[in-house]
């Protein structure tokens, strides 16, 4: 019987500025916070000037964010039990958004959220890809 380790995993935030201490961002028990893709779950909203960061807590999908890249504040989570999603941010006619492509029961999930200087509101998802199944 494999003996099962919970390791806790705090997830880093490297600050631009030089000589700058990393900070914590979140906390997550799973090894496969940041995994999924090979691409970044950062990013600085520049029209709220805010950066934020996503990652996979254990559990769900969690973000938080900060106004100078030290001091990270804990935004939400979305329902999501997988560390398989991707990020991405686009300003649109003045208004700046996220958008969160995730995998979920063989489905492709996309979100879009609006972004505020310290929240994200999401509309309902949209179904990418229907899997229908595992033989997809």
């Amino acid at each position: 019987m494999k003996r099962l380790l919970q390791i806790l995993f705090a997830v880093f935030a490297l600050v631009s500025t030089a000589g700058a201490a990393p900070s914590q961002v979140g906390v997550s028990t799973s090894l496969q916070a940041t995994a999924g893709n090979g691409e970044r779950k950062s990013f600085y909203d520049e029209l709220n000037r805010a950066h934020w960061a996503f990652y996979y807590d254990g559990s769900a999908i969690a973000y938080s964010y900060s106004v100078d890249g030290s001091t990270w504040t804990s935004a939400g989570t979305l329902p999501y039990n997988t560390s398989a999603f991707t990020v991405t941010q686009k300003v649109l006619s003045g208004q700046s958004y996220v958008f969160v492509a995730v995998e979920s029961n063989y489905d492709v999930l996309l979100l879009r959220g609006v972004l505020g200087a310290s929240s994200i509101s999401f509309a309902a998802p949209v179904t990418a890809f229907d899997g229908r199944g595992a033989a997809d």
